[in-house]
């Protein structure tokens, strides 16, 4: 038998909809002319049809429908993506960032919004944008890791149904710990991955394009950051090989882990527990939660990362003057004091906050 809906409006035979003027119990045998239809097709209302048995109605159950998760390969792809499309925007915050933590006291640049005036005004819209061709390769390198690994690490600590790293079978969401675990791994893998191009794009970023215009300002040539005078990605990669070999690639790559262990965890838990949390309460899933928890995230971020992003720029820019990141820590402090390892947090929230909303958005 066919069963039309609780609503008369609609019968269904396998697959084909047919509106019908009142809810019933339809024979079989007098249909048969829709059973030769091989995909369900929406129908004009029908003319009349021959019934031959009427019985009592019965209602159907709707169907419901599964939310269906994205491959784990395009789930990788975009967070490749994501990362470097938000790079566009947000580099010009990361190179005033890099030059501030590699200058040697307030030599060049004073404060953050100084930078940017005087980058701008020596060096044009290039300059802005200085290593942003490594910049769109780290961070589709790294994120690839980064993002990507978090959801299957947590789903491998925190098994689901659907496989997201939600909520298990008892309805309890991933405890933060978990969410810490997920985060040292892919953070650990995706600085890894990515320490080559993050060495050029430092370099890239430090150098000044224009020569030294901070001679008319009175700065003494030693106290300005070394400059490598790469012509670009490719020239910089090549000649740190020619230079140091191979190994030369990973230079300071135990900083950068460290960076990486300490910031994703951070980011991570603080952008999927905010919003957990959020959801909790019965706040809808939108693109403003989206930008509420990725702004938290970044700031929380962006001081977690500063210390070892300010010594990590150093031994990057400068290979030679330290011995070790320890050696590289202790000079700086006792030269520069405590206030050097916070230099450039602003400009690490204003790049890391639009870049994660764009990211996460995206």
């Amino acid at each position: 038998p066919i069963v039309a809906d609780k609503n008369d409006r609609l019968c269904r035979v396998r697959g084909r909809s047919q509106p019908l003027p009142s809810c019933k119990l339809l024979d079989f045998s007098d249909l048969r002319i829709f059973m030769s239809v091989p995909t369900p097709v929406p129908c004009k209302p029908a003319m009349a049809v021959g019934v031959s048995n009427v019985a009592s109605a019965t209602t159907a159950t709707p169907a419901t429908t599964a939310t269906a998760r994205v491959p784990l390969g395009v789930d990788f792809l975009l967070c490749s993506l994501a990362p470097m499309m938000a790079a566009v925007v947000t580099n010009p915050f990361d190179m005033a960032k890099a030059r501030l933590q590699a200058q040697h006291g307030r030599t060049l640049y004073a404060s953050s919004s100084e930078c940017l005036r005087v980058v701008f005004r020596d060096e044009g819209l290039r300059g802005l944008q200085q290593g942003l061709n490594a910049a769109l390769l780290r961070e589709g390198s790294k994120n690839l890791f980064r993002i990507g690994l978090f959801r299957p690490v947590l789903e491998a600590l925190h098994p689901t149904e659907d496989g997201g790293g939600g909520r298990d079978q008892q309805g309890t969401p991933p405890p933060m710990w978990k969410r810490l675990c997920a985060g040292f791994v892919s953070g650990c893998a995706g600085s890894i991955a990515c320490n080559p191009f993050e060495l050029v794009k430092t370099r890239l970023q430090v150098q000044l394009l224009k020569g030294v215009p901070s001679e008319a300002r009175g700065v003494p040539t030693h106290l300005l950051p070394h400059q490598h005078a790469y012509r670009g990605v490719w020239h910089g990669l090549t000649d740190i090989v020619r230079t140091d070999g191979l190994q030369g690639l990973l230079r300071s790559v135990s900083v950068s882990v460290l960076r990486g262990a300490v910031g994703t965890p951070v980011n991570l838990a603080v952008y999927t527990g905010m919003r957990d949390h959020l959801h909790g309460r019965g706040v809808s899933d939108t693109p403003t939660l989206d930008m509420a928890c990725s702004l938290t995230s970044s700031a929380a971020t962006a001081i977690a990362i500063n210390p070892t992003d300010v010594v990590r720029t150093r031994m990057y820019n400068e290979p030679t003057k330290y011995t070790s990141a320890t050696d590289c820590l202790v000079r700086m402090l006792r030269h520069e004091g405590p206030s050097a390892l916070m230099r450039g947090v602003t400009l690490g929230f204003m790049r890391l906050g639009p870049h994660f909303t764009l990211t996460f958005v995206i």
